[in-house]
């Protein structure tokens, strides 16, 4: 009894784990981030705590108590990002694997920040981290 039972969760641990690696490779299984035009980004987009940034189809863009990289740079400040209001200038851009928006202010208030595309074609998300990159603070803007 024992000895079939090993070939049948041996034979059934591999028709899973190829069929696994097969539907990963030709795409079956996977997050794809959504290709967005310039046209696309264009708008409004909230976050938490009234935050806002609009973008502009000119590359202008007007934040609204939205967090940027630190002057500092520092990881562990307490908060990890710079709270910032004004005027400033975006353009697509890529960091790592993804998409994102650059959002570079006029003012001194923190540095250039990419806000990175995720969420679906339908429902389109800018998302960036602030602090540790292991375990840091997440923003999430959406269209509103």
């Amino acid at each position: 009894m024992w000895l079939p039972s090993l070939f049948a969760s041996v034979t059934l641990f591999l028709l899973v784990f190829v069929g696994g690696v097969l539907a990963t490779v030709v795409g079956l299984v996977g997050y794809q981030a959504p290709a967005l035009s310039a046209g696309q980004l264009t708008g409004l987009r909230r976050g938490a705590d009234g935050a806002a940034l609009r973008l502009d189809p000119g590359g202008k863009a007007e934040l609204t108590k939205l967090p940027t990289e630190s002057e500092s740079g520092d990881w562990f400040a307490d908060p990890p990002y710079a709270v910032c209001e004004g005027t400033g200038n975006w353009s697509t851009g890529t960091t790592g694997d993804r998409d994102a928006v650059v959002v570079r202010l006029d003012s001194g208030c923190g540095r250039q920040t990419y806000w990175k595309i995720g969420g679906t074609e339908g429902a389109p998300e800018l998302f960036a981290q602030f602090g540790d990159p292991d375990a840091g603070e997440v923003w999430v803007l959406v269209r509103g």
